[in-house]
């Protein structure tokens, strides 16, 4: 887990649903529902997310 939004009822999490080379950030809401992709490049993402959730920092590792 990355970061909790209560006020908004988001956790931001990572994970690799895609494969093992692959890692990506997700929002979901508490109840489990609305779970959304948000980064949409391949690779392995190291992701810094900023104090209000807002913005995130991406540093992407291809394997290239």
């Amino acid at each position: 887990m990355k970061a909790v939004n209560e006020g908004k009822g988001e956790i931001y999490f990572t994970g690799n649903e895609s494969g093992p080379k692959e890692r990506h950030l997700y929002k979901v809401n508490f109840d489990g529902t609305s779970r959304k992709r948000l980064t949409d490049n391949t690779g392995y993402n190291h992701v810094l997310l900023t104090a209000n959730n807002r913005f995130f920092i991406d540093n992407i590792v291809t394997g290239k």
